[in-house]
């Protein structure tokens, strides 16, 4: 399916095109324009996102700070969330905890150097900042998991290539969005099926959670069993 075959089905959805007509290029040029708004939107919502990206970085000896985005210093897509992250030494990967601004505040002395444990993600715009604590000693290895935005639609004539069930959600809810422009009725059936697609795709992308401690967190009995977690304290910083 292109751009084009997207935005005439979904058009055709809320009776603006006939059946078999092709949307003209200024109706195209702005139901692609929204459909790309969708799609923004849609990759804040992590269940609508079909994969999570793992990637790896070079840290530096005495830098604590790094860009990641599109030609900064990690050269990648900005993530839209970075859900898990680690120190790969060696081969085995150390977990590091992701912290927010009110923990990295607590934190009094940021330059002291060690192997990271901990990462505050500032949230910056284009550019992610990533700061790690301890400030690395030496060039360890970052291993990155996170949300990346679902691709845009370039022309009405680029491919649009998603994993099954997405072509349906796309035309249908598109069609939601584009009534109101066209001042259609939204038909019941198609309203009902945007949202049913849209829940589909959640449902397959859904993953169980696991909770997870740390040994060291952990209080083991005289029966070698564990009795109880240790409270994380913010202040241990």
């Amino acid at each position: 399916m292109t751009g084009q075959d997207l935005v005439s089905a979904s058009l055709r959805k809320i009776g603006v095109l006939a059946s078999g007509e092709t949307a003209d290029s200024a109706s195209s040029t702005d139901a692609l324009n929204e459909l790309n708004r969708m799609l923004a939107t849609w990759s804040t919502e992590g269940l609508l996102v079909y994969s999570k990206v793992r990637e790896t970085f070079t840290l530096s000896g005495g830098l604590g700070s790094y860009s990641m985005g599109t030609g900064a210093t990690f050269d990648t897509t900005r993530p839209i969330k970075i859900v898990d992250a680690a120190i790969s030494i060696s081969g085995l990967e150390y977990r590091m905890r992701i912290i927010t601004v009110d923990e990295y505040a607590r934190v009094t002395l940021k330059g002291l150097q060690g192997i990271p444990g901990y990462l505050y993600p500032e949230g910056t715009y284009p550019n992610e900042t990533l700061n790690f604590y301890p400030v690395p000693t030496t060039g360890y290895t970052f291993v990155c998991y996170s949300w990346k935005p679902l691709a845009s639609v370039a022309s009405t004539n680029s491919t649009v290539s998603l994993p099954p069930g997405y072509e349906d959600a796309l035309v249908y809810n598109l069609a939601v969005r584009l009534a109101p422009e066209y001042g259609k009725s939204l038909d019941p059936v198609v309203a009902e099926t945007a949202l049913a697609t849209k829940a589909s795709i959640k449902r397959i992308n859904s993953k169980p959670q696991f909770l997870y401690a740390d040994n060291a967190l952990v209080q083991m009995g005289a029966n070698g069993r564990p009795m109880s977690i240790t409270a994380f304290n913010s202040g241990d910083f």
